[in-house]
């Protein structure tokens, strides 16, 4: 029996079940319990990852939110009804139509950050790209805790930024 020692693994760390893209870090948390009990732990390819975000104007935004009314001939009334329920829950208005059903909808329904491809939404940037954080495998493999702050600075004020991109 022949046993060979790894010294490097180099992959496209790209899952099919993974919704954002920095979801794909699992490869290194992976890589790292697979050798976690090899004597030379082999270096790990790609070495880091970056994670950037910047502040865009999204065409149409409001889109997402508004009442279909009628597609295809069907009648969307109550679709609608909750769709308004939600956006005015998470605009913090109170309302008196009956919607207990629809308590904490806005937070069930609404992520902070949202797996949209971004060519999905035509949008412009508003400035440039700013790093938010650069993590490598020992970062996951030590599972400490990261904090970052950073400026993102408005270039174009012809729009109001209404989103930002992030991307991996």
């Amino acid at each position: 029996m022949i046993i060979f020692q790894v010294d490097l693994v180099v992959a496209e760390p790209c899952f099919p079940l993974t919704v954002l893209p920095w979801d794909n870090l699992i490869f290194w948390y992976i890589a790292n319990r697979l050798f976690s009990n090899d004597e030379g732990q082999p270096k790990l390819m790609p070495f880091k990852a970056e994670i950037w975000a910047m502040p865009v104007f999204y065409k149409d935004l409001w889109k997402i939110r508004a009442p279909l009314h009628e597609v295809e001939g069907f009648k969307m009334k109550p679709f609608d009804d909750i769709i308004m329920v939600i956006t005015l829950k998470c605009l913090n208005i109170t309302i008196s139509l009956r919607c207990d059903h629809l308590q904490g909808a806005c937070s069930i329904s609404d992520a902070t950050v949202e797996p949209h491809p971004l060519w999905e939404y035509p949008c412009r940037a508003l400035g440039k790209p700013v790093k938010l954080m650069e993590l490598t495998p020992q970062d996951i493999k030590s599972e400490k805790i990261m904090q970052n702050e950073v400026e993102a600075f408005i270039e174009d004020s012809s729009n109001e930024a209404n989103g930002e991109v992030k991307f991996f």
